[in-house]
């Protein structure tokens, strides 16, 4: 059961850093398409941080994998059994980071707020939860 449990959440954080850091560059790289490089009288906008949103993106998303590895915790019977603690070592690592992204709203653009939350990261972590939810679950009948 550990070795599936392991198995469940390491495919879980690699598809969700894989899968998140991919569509977030994806959707960058488009937002900067849409942006102008010239300005009005034809000179070109000089960028000195070009690379720099990508460097952001991939960092929060490491974050993210290195915020929910007390997943882990689940190897243990006492967190496995009990629903509330399996939630909590899944999620609060992310939460955490949410709410305090949250008191330093103000401070980011939309546009910049959008790429550190990690989206597509998130939902794909959920799944990987209800997943081993149904394993655990499968295993103990």
């Amino acid at each position: 059961m550990k070795k599936e449990i392991t198995k469940t959440i390491i495919n879980g954080l690699l598809l969700s850093f894989l899968a998140g850091t991919i569509s977030s560059i994806i959707i960058l790289l488009i937002i900067q398409f849409q942006n102008q490089s010239h300005y009005d009288d034809e000179r070109p906008r000089m960028d000195c941080f070009a690379g720099l949103g990508y460097g952001i993106i991939v960092g929060v998303h490491f974050l993210f994998v290195i915020l929910s590895l007390p997943a882990f915790f689940n190897l243990f019977k006492t967190v496995r059994e009990h629903r509330f603690y399996s939630f909590l070592s899944f999620f609060t690592g992310p939460f955490l980071y949410l709410i305090l992204i949250s008191f330093s709203l103000p401070e980011f653009s939309e546009e910049d707020f959008l790429f550190i939350i990690p989206w597509i990261f998130m939902v794909i972590w959920i799944y990987y939860y209800f997943k081993l939810q149904k394993i655990i679950k499968l295993k103990n009948e």
